[in-house]
C-alpha cells in the first residue's frame, strides 16, 4: 500500500482568546508622535477608551485608535543600475519609497 501525503487531509486547530474590557466607568487617552533621526517617517497615533453605565445591570465600553505614518526611503540605485540606465536600458526602475507601518 502506498501512502501519498498530498491525499491525506490536514487538520489545523487553533484557539483564539479575546480579553474584553469590563470597565463600567473611567477611561484613558493616549497620544504619541515620533520620527526618524533624518526628519522623515513621522508617526502619529491617538487612542482612547471610555467605559459608561448602560441600563441598571450593564455597561458599554468604547475604544478607538487613529494612526498615521509617513513614508520614508533609504534606497539608492546601485552602480550597475545607474550604468544600465545611462546605457539606455528602459527596464531598470528607480528605487521606490518604502512605507513603514
Amino acid at each position: 500500500m502506498e501512502l501519498r501525503l498530498n491525499t491525506v487531509p490536514m487538520l489545523l486547530f487553533g484557539v483564539m482568546n479575546f480579553v474584553l474590557k469590563d470597565d463600567a466607568d473611567g477611561g484613558s487617552l493616549e497620544a504619541k508622535y515620533g520620527e526618524y533621526y533624518e526628519g522623515d517617517g513621522a508617526a502619529t497615533s491617538v487612542a482612547g477608551n471610555i467605559g459608561m453605565p448602560f441600563t441598571d445591570d450593564g455597561f458599554v465600553n468604547l475604544s478607538f485608535q487613529i494612526k498615521n505614518i509617513d513614508g520614508t526611503s533609504r534606497s539608492v540605485q546601485s552602480q550597475d543600475g545607474i550604468d544600465a540606465i545611462a546605457a539606455g536600458n528602459p527596464y531598470v526602475e528607480e528605487p521606490k519609497n518604502h512605507h513603514m507601518g
